[in-house]
């Protein structure tokens, strides 16, 4: 790929430091990359590498300098054709947003940081269609005050170059540059010296008369530089007037990192210099401005990486508590400081490679590949989007994916409640469901119209106005002459002579017919629909996958689902037909479970808000947890640690199977059953799952069923595991028909 860079300057920074190695690595691996900063000190790093950098004031909001960056990128992309382009910072960001409007480019960003957010801020960033945090914390502060949809947002580490930062390396050139003495102790930080970092520096001026005094030999390096170096000079200057001579030295911004920690025998700072201590094996005391977590060892582990190692949330840091840990350390045997060492590179090696870091962003540059929208002959998706319900809204994200598969470069649009979100979220284009004016201009420019997942064509569950809207698109596309298609639909009941013969008119003109279950074509038997183009596939969510491992663990703990707890989950609805006393009879079945297996019950709202009032309840009554806002790769990941689920809910069925997870389906609607249907035919066990009618739902019924799910657990989510498996390669055939109906169109 051809990657153009874009941040705000190349001075001492961990975000800086970050981009540096990330750009190296990539053009090891064969990709161009350009970098535009206003520059720095790191310019000559990456020029060393074949890098092209260019310059632009993208430092600050000034309008004369955001005017300039805005045409010197419009000239450089329009000019050069990047197949990405990358932003590191706010500015550069909003910059790039603006531009991509008009020259169509894929667009990434990178999260490096929390920042205070105000309203101005908050409307004019832009995060691309796609978003990297370096961490689950600054993932978590995207989704909350920027909005920014999980599933776009990928997970990354600050990758640590291991052999520039090692133990091997020989800080003698920086020692003798700086006129230090070979022999002393000596205590490192590296920091940028901005008001929003600047404390742990500060704070190490204040303590090191008092470790002065206990360690006589006592040399303090500070490294960096930044808005608030004044104020740290100050500091250093008192400290060093306590003193026969001057033992604090700041050095200003460096590129020689690895040789300043070298020279350390103690390192202080927190972020990506703490890593890059901890590569070169040096003894750490993580302090910051946004926390302290004191010297790092094997128990700190978990609250480090969970907040990247910058101490968020943690106890605030002092001048005592550095003085107190600085003096511990130093007090240490060599043997205790060197065994603590080696474990910090250990640490590295395992979660904070260099070629992790690089595997992390092709993979998300993966999910945007580079692709030039025709401006006729696109694709029109229509379904039950942008109503807030997990299953419909999962199968256009996987249906968008599949058909970028197949077609890289065809232009997607999709009609929905809520097109701006549904165009935000799924990176395409999106008008409003009713809205037949728009609809029909976009009709004239498309060539083939989708109905993309779900049941649509349907009259029993929801009613005629609604099998009339979704057949009535059909029809006025195909007089309007594109292709029509079902996309894994479901297909009925339809009820009454005049459903029959609207569900039977539109699906006799398609040019596609893909089914997600057999009781489909059965279905379409019945209507007489005489149409040779009919396939059987497979649900498109079976094609899904849980989220990263790291944010799974974010995302339970911010759940509540407690490490040692076993737990069972309930995706229900309110539902004509329904048993008496329905909530009654969960309820009880729910302290049954908790009684005898100890699993805590968690209620999930697959359809806001109209399962919430539900779930909420019952999580109330029996003690459990509601959970109403996971997308469905987190959902697919919660459900994996669940010992069970209970569905009504289709897609938590599909979504347990994809998770390898038994469950225990509750039939309200023939979709249910048919899609057990399809489970069990793919399963090794025919007939192993046993569908409960809600009609007849009791308590006892389901505990004994959850007892023999319980008793054959593991068989069950093999099978279930390996249905799902086979299911999602028969799902794939749809976006293979579409795609040969593309070609023939």
């Amino acid at each position: 790929m051809k990657i153009l860079m874009t941040t705000m300057k190349l001075d001492i920074g961990g975000a800086e430091t970050h981009i540096v190695e990330l750009c190296g690595e990539l053009k090891r691996r064969g990709h161009e990359i350009v970098v535009a900063s206003n520059g720095g000190v790191y310019v000559k790093t990456l020029e060393a590498q074949g890098i092209r950098h260019i310059k632009l004031p993208l430092h600050n909001k000034r309008f004369s300098s955001v005017l300039r960056s805005y045409f010197g990128l419009k000239r450089l992309i329009r000019s050069e054709n990047f197949d990405i382009v990358h932003a590191h910072a706010r500015i550069p960001a909003f910059i790039c947003g603006k531009l991509r409007k008009c020259l169509g480019f894929r667009f990434i960003t990178s999260a490096h940081w929390v920042f205070k957010v105000n309203p101005l801020w908050k409307a004019i960033t832009d995060w691309g269609e796609r978003s990297v945090a370096v961490s689950a914390d600054i993932k978590q502060y995207l989704i909350d005050n920027y909005g920014v949809c999980s599933d776009n947002i990928s997970l990354t580490i600050n990758g640590i170059d291991t052999g520039k930062f090692s133990s091997s390396i020989d800080a003698t050139p920086f020692i003798d540059e700086l006129g230090l003495n070979r022999s002393a102790r000596r205590v490192v930080c590296v920091s940028r010296i901005d008001r929003d970092r600047s404390l742990a520096p500060i704070l190490l001026c204040k303590a090191a008369p008092g470790l002065k005094k206990r360690f006589p030999d006592l040399e303090v390096v500070i490294v960096g530089d930044g808005d608030d170096f004044a104020r740290l000079e100050a500091a250093a200057n008192e400290a060093n007037s306590t003193a026969d001579r001057p033992f604090v030295k700041l050095c200003g911004a460096r590129t020689d990192i690895n040789l300043a920690i070298a020279s350390a025998d103690v390192f202080v700072g927190v972020s990506r210099a703490a890593l890059e201590a901890m590569a070169a094996e040096k003894p750490c005391v993580l302090a910051g401005n946004e926390g302290y977590l004191g010297i790092f060892d094997e128990s700190k582990l978990e609250i480090a990486i969970d907040t990247n190692f910058c101490c968020r949330g943690c106890d605030p840091t002092t001048a005592e508590v550095l003085e107190s840990d600085i003096a511990m350390l130093l007090s240490s045997d060599n043997e205790a400081l060197e065994k603590m060492g080696a474990y910090n590179r250990r640490v590295i090696q395992h979660h904070y490679s260099v070629s992790r870091m690089a595997d992390d962003y092709e993979a998300a540059y993966e999910k945007l590949k580079p692709y030039h929208p025709k401006k006729r002959g696109g694709i029109i998706l229509s379904g039950y989007y942008g109503y807030r319900n997990s299953g419909d809204d999962a199968l256009l994200g996987v249906i968008v994916n599949a058909i970028r598969n197949e077609l890289p470069d065809v232009a997607i649009a999709a009609l929905s409640r809520t097109p701006r979100q549904t165009a935000k979220r799924y990176g395409i284009e999106s008008v409003w469901r009713f809205n037949l004016l728009s609809i029909t201009r976009l009709m004239r420019s498309s060539k083939l119209f989708v109905n993309g997942g779900g049941t649509l064509l349907t009259n029993e569950m929801t009613s005629t106005r609604s099998l009339w809207y979704y057949t009535s698109l059909m029809r006025l596309a195909k007089k309007l002459g594109l292709g029509v298609m079902l996309y894994a639909n479901g297909v009925g009941p339809v009820v009454g002579e005049l459903g029959a013969k609207l569900a039977r008119e539109a699906l006799q003109d398609c040019d596609i017919i893909s089914l997600r279950e057999a009781l489909s074509l059965e279905e379409l038997g019945r209507l007489g629909v005489q149409n040779k183009n009919v396939y059987v596939t497979a649900d498109p969510a079976f094609m899904l996958a849980p989220c990263e491992d790291e944010w799974k663990k974010h995302l339970l703990a911010r759940e509540g689902l407690e490490p040692g707890k076993e737990h069972v989950a309930f995706a229900l609805r309110r539902s004509e037909g329904l048993a008496p006393d329905f909530e009654g009879e969960i309820e009880k079945a729910c302290k049954s479970l908790r009684d005898r297996h100890g699993l805590v019950p968690v209620f999930i709202a697959m359809q806001r808000p109209s399962d919430v009032g539900l779930a909420r309840s019952l999580a109330a009554k029996s003690g459990g947890l509601c959970i109403s806002e996971l997308t469905a790769p987190e959902l697919i990941a919660l459900l994996s640690v669940c010992r069970f689920t209970v569905g009504m809910r289709l897609h938590s069925l599909i979504y347990s199977a994809v998770a390898g997870t038994p469950v225990i389906p509750l039939s309200y609607d023939v979709k249910v059953d048919a899609l057990i249907e399809s489970i069990n035919c793919a399963s090794s066990e025919k007939g192993s799952i046993k569908p409960i009618s809600v009609k007849s739902l009791t308590a006892e019924a389901l505990i004994t069923e959850a007892e023999r799910v319980i008793a054959n657990r593991d068989a069950m989510a093999r099978q279930i595991a390996s249905a799902a498996k086979a299911l999602a390669e028969q799902a794939s055939e749809s976006a293979r028909l579409l795609a040969d109906l593309m070609e023939r169109l």
